[in-house]
């Protein structure tokens, strides 16, 4: 009993230790592959995509009552008769506004040259605040780029730009940027702005309204030692090559990635036309953010965002845009909402690890398809619930590599244990049919060894060996003179064992040839019992 029991330990033992192998080997194989292509960036669109759709599925906070939009719409451009709005309108606006202190206004209008009347007083208006804050716009590959309002200063200039994913979805925010070199010959490599120095690092447009409404908290944004940004107690980590799902991305500058606060109303909201009417409650205005900017769609200053596939959003206007970025920082340093964090480059590859090896193990031990594909699905399902809810808390770990991983490991073991068991399938039935012939052979060599041991001639020789074992021990044969009888009938087989008849006793030669013939005949006694006793029942000899 004991030994069945160290057997069935010892056969449990190696068939578990044969399954781990193969898991292991297949969630090692499986999670470098997944790794590698992710590496290459291959995986970006999709993780990318997946992080969308995770974000339209937060919980929106509604408006940050710290902003507030004021929105040129179509109706004001139809209502001025002029567009783009000529300067008096634009200095009349942040005029008015500036009378019910704010602590600051961000113009997201361009205003390099003069349009229509009003330029002098546009000029005077900027110099006379220290609250306004004006946008340039960085050369690109579509556009030469526009320089700063003229009476601008210098440390109350920004840049607009923002810096979208490859598919033109807006999922970072740029804050910190060095102008590009102007090519030689075009306007802004003349303009003496900061916005065309390349030697000159320049805010964004939402850092520099945030750092403007901290400034009266007497909280000013630094650099460290490493060179990262710090508002407050606050660290805004850059992103860099690699981080989270940006594998195959352009960072350059200062960038983050961008946590929108809501996709239907960042901040309270009104229209030119109401702000120059009279018609906004002051309060709107007093102590907080005040950006202006352009929300009509012929402006074609839009982008798409996270929120854009939904029908009820379209596009996101630039102002808007901005304002998100705005309410991020001021959350972030008020503690209201932490910056989007990033599990580090091993942790993410420990994190494709073990889904794989879970994937490996649950097609490893479960073998039922359905169940198997139900185990997997809640798998995967509690993988989402545990992406989604660190989402929610502004974390951010990777969703479609260990998904990938998790099903690509089952896989790859299923198809291994089918092959595996398909191979010994075949393996069984050759050494069956292989066997079955060993046997057949063996039945026929035993036959004719029993039409052997029942011949006359065997049966002779048995007696013969008798009388020479007695004459051995000193006893006197029976009869040494019987004669032989034939060796053979026609009726006996022919033997492989058939010998010459044994010499006579007589002869000068007679002991040592009865003694061979002894020891000859008992090994073919030996063999005759060996055979009997394999013989279900005793063979009939033939009359």
């Amino acid at each position: 009993m004991s030994h069945q029991i160290v057997d069935t330990i010892c056969s449990s033992l190696k068939r578990v230790w044969s399954s781990g192998r193969l898991v292991i080997l297949t969630s090692t194989v499986v999670t470098l592959s997944v790794i590698g292509v992710r590496q290459l960036g291959a995986l970006q669109s999709l993780e990318l995509t997946t992080y969308d759709q995770m974000l339209r599925l937060r919980h929106d906070p509604g408006p940050d009552d710290r902003l507030l939009v004021v929105a040129i719409t179509e109706n004001d451009i139809r209502r001025s008769n002029e567009h783009p709005l000529p300067d008096a309108t634009v200095a009349k606006l942040l005029q008015t506004l500036e009378q019910h202190h704010p602590r600051a206004i961000g113009l997201d209008v361009i205003r390099d040259v003069p349009i229509g009347s009003g330029r002098d007083e546009l000029t005077q208006t900027f110099q006379k605040s220290d609250r306004i804050i004006g946008v340039c716009k960085f050369p690109d590959a579509l556009s030469p780029g526009y320089p700063p309002p003229p009476g601008l200063s210098a440390d109350l200039t920004s840049f607009a730009d923002l810096p979208p994913d490859s598919g033109g979805v807006l999922r970072r925010a740029l804050l910190i940027a060095t102008p590009p070199a102007p090519a030689e010959g075009s306007a802004s490599a003349t303009d003496a702005g900061v916005c065309s120095n390349s030697d000159y690092p320049l805010g964004s447009f939402a850092l520099s309204l945030a750092s403007r409404y901290l400034k009266d908290d007497g909280i000013e944004p630094e650099l460290t030692e490493a060179e990262d940004l710090k508002l407050g107690p606050v660290l805004f980590k850059r992103l860099e090559p690699g981080t989270g799902p940006y594998k195959n991305a352009e960072l350059n500058g200062y960038q983050i990635l961008l946590n929108y606060r809501s996709p239907n109303q960042v901040a309270p909201q009104v229209t030119l036309t109401d702000v120059l009417s009279g018609k906004v409650d002051p309060n709107l205005i007093k102590d907080r953010v005040v950006l202006v900017g352009y929300t009509a769609p012929s402006v074609h200053d839009e982008f798409t965002t996270p929120y854009t596939v939904q029908q009820r959003n379209g596009p996101m206007p630039g102002v808007v845009a901005h304002a998100q970025i705005v309410s991020q920082l001021l959350s972030a340093v008020a503690g209201e909402r932490s910056l989007f964090w990033f599990m580090p480059q091993w942790g993410e590859w420990l994190w494709i690890l073990g889904w794989s090896v879970t994937g490996g193990i649950m097609a490893w031990r479960v073998r039922h398809p359905l169940i198997l594909g139900l185990s997997l699905s809640v798998a995967l399902g509690l993988g989402t619930g545990i992406c989604f809810g660190i989402l929610t808390q502004t974390g951010w770990i990777p969703l479609v590599p260990p998904a990938l991983a998790l099903i690509g490991t089952a896989g790859g073991v299923l198809l291994f244990d089918r092959f595996d068991k398909a191979a010994q399938a075949i393996y069984k039935g050759i050494k069956g049919f292989l066997k079955i012939d060993i046997d057949i052979d063996e039945a026929k060599k035993e036959e004719q060894v029993a039409q052997i041991t029942d011949s006359t001639y065997f049966q002779f020789l048995e007696q013969r060996a008798d009388e020479l074992r007695n004459q051995k021990l000193g006893t006197p044969p029976a009869s040494l003179k019987q004669s032989i009888p034939p060796r053979i009938t026609q009726e006996d087989p022919p033997s492989p064992l058939s010998s010459p008849p044994p010499p006579s006793s007589h002869s000068p030669s007679s002991k040592p040839a009865q003694a061979e013939e002894i020891d000859y005949l008992q090994q073919l006694q030996q063999k005759s019992e060996q055979q009997r006793k394999k013989r279900p029942t005793p063979h009939t000899p033939h009359p």
